[in-house]
């Protein structure tokens, strides 16, 4: 993945494949034994593809980054694939992601199973990429490559349509800019932590534009100040999980809509929504005497997508 370099692959008389490489200045080598191995006949190929463009390898990507590795009443280490508006939709029951605009040519709701193989860095392509179902597997394919996901057939996929609210109902926007979201991807992955294991922000929408964090005490709080981010509507205050504001900016999005401390917040765009709850056990961060403040950049603009 640009850490490796001068790859060399040498097939033995023996059947042995010999593949030698450097990585990161350090020589690495690697053998196989292809007499071992008994691969089985790739799976058959769908009857009716529909092409989509090379957006589509990017969005799967996202959804099972999102999909978690086990499951429990419902499938949802799965990602549902639904023909006519063409949606990819995910959750792990605290987040959830929907993409919608691609063409998927068969009936019915697919659910495939959650799979790592959209992050190899060989599949990213300008090509459009092909897509399919059989009675077993749906199959991707663009250039040289053709990717089969087994389908699942017995799990459920939660009705998740009813808790994403209409756009006209948020009570409070954030509008981010781009000089805050730089800061924020730098900054809160590094604040101080109640919990490892819930590593919670306050957002506090009270005047200035900020997040908030607390380490165990007796550590001060620390306030991240969000310069020219904009609050339209009402003052709230919500605890969420930092991993989730996070991710929002990095799937690009800049603003965010807010309808109350116990309401999922929301992303929204012309053909993606991200959603995700916030935490509502405890009582919300506010700022001390002793708070210790951090500044974005400031900038002339705000910047919506």
């Amino acid at each position: 993945r640009g850490a490796c370099s001068d790859r060399h692959s040498q097939w033995r008389a023996d059947g042995v494949v010999a593949l030698n490489w450097i990585d990161r200045g350090v020589p690495q080598q690697f053998q196989l034994d292809a007499n071992e191995l008994h691969p089985e006949p790739p799976p058959a190929l769908p009857e009716t593809w529909g092409s989509n463009p090379p957006s589509l390898l990017g969005a799967m990507d996202e959804a099972m980054r999102i999909a978690p590795n086990d499951a429990t009443r419902f499938a949802l280490n799965c990602v549902q694939l639904r023909p006519g508006d063409g949606r990819i939709a995910v959750t792990d029951s605290r987040q959830l992601l929907v993409q919608s605009g691609f063409t998927f040519p068969w009936t019915g709701d697919v659910l495939v199973q959650r799979s790592p193989v959209f992050r190899c860095q060989e599949l990213v392509s300008e090509q459009p990429v092909a897509v399919g179902v059989t009675a077993n597997h749906c199959a991707f394919r663009t250039g040289p490559w053709t990717l089969w996901l087994l389908l699942e057939k017995q799990g459920r996929f939660p009705t998740f349509e009813g808790v994403i609210p209409a756009a006209d109902t948020a009570k409070t926007r954030l509008r981010l800019t781009d000089e805050a979201v730089t800061f924020l991807l730098n900054v809160v992955p590094r604040l101080p932590k109640e919990d490892p294991t819930n590593p919670r922000v306050t957002l506090d929408l009270n005047g200035s534009v900020s997040l908030l964090a607390r380490g165990t005490e007796p550590a001060p709080v620390t306030q991240l100040i969000l310069s020219n981010s904009q609050r339209q509507g009402d003052e709230v205050r919500l605890d969420t999980d930092r991993q989730f504001l996070v991710h929002a900016v990095q799937l690009g999005f800049r603003e965010i809509e807010l309808r109350g401390p116990e309401s999922p917040a929301v992303c929204r765009d012309e053909q993606r929504i991200y959603l995700w709850t916030p935490i509502a056990e405890q009582p919300v961060i506010v700022v001390g005497t002793d708070t210790v403040r951090l500044a974005s950049p400031l900038a002339t603009s705000t910047s919506q997508r």
